[in-house]
């Protein structure tokens, strides 16, 4: 893995380096700085670069630290300039439109329909819907036409910067700032949020997972460590998604991939651990357990109950189209600053279904299981992709990530379809 590094030196030791010292710094600088990288990476046919630094820099842009407000303009601006490289792709290489954009365009155009018409913040909402047509746009084109063409040295460096980010963040916990790293006992690492840094856990495990090149320098050895950290990681968040999540991948990839043992297997620790849930009262025996668990506020989903009964009130107001794209968060500020609510769990709707209903309404839930279908049936191999689909899909019962396009799991999310992609599908 250092031996990457090495060779990939001018992006890691001068590339970022300069990049992230810039953006404390001068904050504005990392504008340009990523445009010249940017443009530079392209000159010198590194685009895998590219995507590398994106996932990095939507990574820091989900942190609410004051220091690194500038990342949430730079994933902006590197979310355009992806989408202008992708253009280019189109036209230089001769390639067609991927059809699963295809898939997507109800979607985007029932968002953009109830955006402007119906949203609170017009501009706002339709720029958000425009941006996450830009990042399935850019993923379907330009994430996949590097890895046709860059396959194993792409998968490389995602592993890289994926490992770096789970490294650093446990690592902070013994600088002299690990409150910014650790919060209430529970790892927040680079994201600033336990809950955040489990969910990148739940997309980056299968994706670590997926490695398989013999040839690679990243050994096998390697990829256990690192996902030993991964999973260390999300017990650290004390995240209860990220732990369930993390078992129903386990338990599905055992169930298809390791033969009729491993189906037994899984059934059997799957039925323990439903008896276990529904027993969960149990282990208010064993306070250190209670403590770790949460037990008190298992029955609530810490909160979430109590939101989702009032964002299912404001669905039926407009169940057809919704409010337009974000309508949720717009709803849930005013909502806890009219009825003067304290509780976090009120910053939002915590449920990617309900938030899709209130910003796009039934219609637009069922283009978005429509582009669901298109991503799932341009793949035959169903034995990876079934785990994959569970585990994104069970979290997202937690995790409003379905509806935002600038973060890290909608990436992870997209991009696991490329590499697990059917050539003979189109």
């Amino acid at each position: 893995m250092f031996e990457i590094i090495k060779d990939n030196g001018v992006f890691y030791l001068v590339f970022l380096p300069i990049l992230i010292i810039s953006s404390v710094i001068v904050p504005v600088s990392a504008i340009a700085v990523l445009i010249i990288g940017s443009f530079y990476f392209v000159h010198k046919e590194r685009y895998d670069y590219i995507i590398t630094v994106f996932i990095l820099i939507i990574v820091l842009g989900d942190n609410l630290w004051p220091e690194l407000e500038v990342y949430s303009v730079l994933r902006v601006v590197e979310l355009i300039l992806i989408s202008i490289f992708s253009s280019i792709i189109i036209f230089r290489y001769d390639k067609g439109i991927d059809r699963r954009i295809l898939f997507f365009i109800p979607f985007f155009f029932v968002g953009l329909i109830s955006s402007y018409l119906y949203s609170p913040d017009m501009a706002a909402s339709v720029s958000r819907a425009i941006s996450y047509f830009l990042l399935v746009f850019s993923v379907f084109t330009y994430f996949r036409f590097v890895y046709q063409e860059y396959q194993q040295i792409l998968y490389e460096n995602i592993f890289i910067i994926i490992t770096l980010i789970f490294i650093i963040s446990i690592l902070g916990i013994a600088t002299p700032y690990h409150d910014l790293f650790f919060f209430s006992n529970r790892l927040r690492g680079l994201f600033g949020n336990p809950n955040s840094m489990a969910l990148f856990s739940i997309f980056s495990y299968p994706i670590i997972d997926y490695f398989n090149y013999p040839d690679s320098k990243i050994t096998q050895r390697q990829i256990k460590w690192v996902k030993i950290l991964i999973i260390g990681s999300v017990i650290l968040t004390g995240s209860r998604n990220g732990m369930v999540s993390i078992f129903i991948y386990y338990l599905l990839r055992n169930y298809y991939m390791r033969g009729v043992t491993g189906r037994i297997y899984s059934i059997i620790i799957g039925i323990g651990i439903v008896l276990i849930f529904f027993n969960i009262q149990l282990l208010t025996n064993y306070p250190p357990v209670q403590e770790f668990f949460r037990t008190e506020s298992i029955q609530t989903a810490s909160g979430r109950t109590q939101v989702w009964n009032v964002a299912v009130d404001q669905i039926k107001e407009s169940p057809w189209m919704g409010n337009g794209d974000y309508y949720y968060q717009i709803f849930f500020q005013n909502y806890k600053r009219i009825h003067n609510l304290a509780a976090r769990y009120w910053n939002s709707v915590w449920n990617s279904y309900l938030a899709i209903l209130m910003d796009t309404g039934i219609i637009g839930l069922l283009a978005y299981i429509f582009f669901l279908f298109g991503l799932v049936s341009f793949t035959n191999n169903f034995k990876i992709l079934i785990p994959f689909i569970g585990v994104t899909l069970f979290s997202a019962i937690f995790e409003s990530w379905m509806v935002s396009s600038l973060n890290a799991y909608t990436t992870l999310f997209l991009f696991y379809f490329i590499i697990v992609y059917n050539d003979n599908s189109q």
